[in-house]
């Protein structure tokens, strides 16, 4: 399955705001986010723990992260498992994707595609956009489920109108090839430009070929070589020699350096 690797713990204590109330575990939670924030890592696993003792959601959450992504002394996949059904089991939706996730790979728990995806599907109904989006992948490529293209189309789009960016391209490739659903090249063409818009590569990438090959509107080579371009900058890795093919330079170039720093 494909997916963007991103920092989960830094997003998450980023993310948190403190409440006006107090709830079981919320001070020693409170506790935990300054100690990381202050640097000492193993002093805030301590507070986590406590607080996930209380019945703090978030802190058994937290505690998963903090194993999966190493930040600990003596970091194990199979707390991380432990810690992420912990809190999924109490309704967090981002630990239901990350529980899937080990069951799926067989890291830190016994490999188990089948309740990876139950653990997707609670998230996406849930309406998480990762969750719709995980739980398309493994209903589209049917793992752990009976493939069901057109189910899978359905969560594609849910997750994309979220603004799952993967999604977004995902679906739009689904809407080009008519994949459980019916083809339609206009709206293909309009979610990769979503997609490329919000920094996706593949998108952009996609864009340039359908203004290259008039696909779902007016050939234009011109915007074909601009979304060339754009696709390269953000790092896709086919999008270079198809620029360096039009105009005759590569990107890293005199010219095509002008052109990247215009881009």
């Amino acid at each position: 399955m494909r997916r963007i690797l991103v920092a989960f713990l830094f997003v998450a204590l980023a993310g948190i705001t403190p409440e006006l109330t107090a709830g079981p575990g919320d001070a020693q939670f409170g506790l935990g986010r300054a100690t990381y924030r202050a640097g000492n890592v193993e002093r805030a696993r301590e507070y986590f723990e406590q607080a996930a003792a209380a019945g703090h959601v978030e802190a058994s959450y937290i505690l998963g992260l903090m194993h999966i992504e190493a930040k600990v002394a003596n970091a194990d996949p199979a707390k991380a498992a432990e810690w992420f059904r912990s809190a999924a089991e109490k309704g967090h939706l981002d630990a239901m994707n990350h529980y899937g996730n080990l069951l799926q790979e067989g890291k830190g728990v016994a490999k188990n595609e089948a309740e990876a995806v139950v653990w997707f599907r609670k998230s996406a109904e849930g309406g998480d956009a990762r969750g719709m989006r995980n739980f398309a992948v493994v209903t589209y490529q049917g793992v752990g489920t009976p493939a069901d293209r057109a189910k899978a189309a359905m969560w594609y789009g849910k997750s994309a109108a979220q603004g799952n960016v993967d999604a977004m391209v995902d679906y739009g490739f689904l809407l080009s090839n008519g994949d459980g659903i019916p083809q339609d090249n206009a709206a293909a063409l309009d979610w990769y430009l979503k997609a490329a818009r919000a920094g996706n590569g593949s998108g952009a990438f996609n864009v340039a070929e359908y203004y290259r090959t008039g696909k779902g509107g007016a050939k234009n080579e011109a915007a074909a070589r601009l979304w060339y371009l754009r696709a390269a900058i953000l790092g896709h890795a086919d999008a270079e020699k198809e620029f360096a093919a039009r105009v005759g330079f590569g990107i890293a170039s005199p010219e095509g350096e002008k052109l990247w720093d215009e881009a």
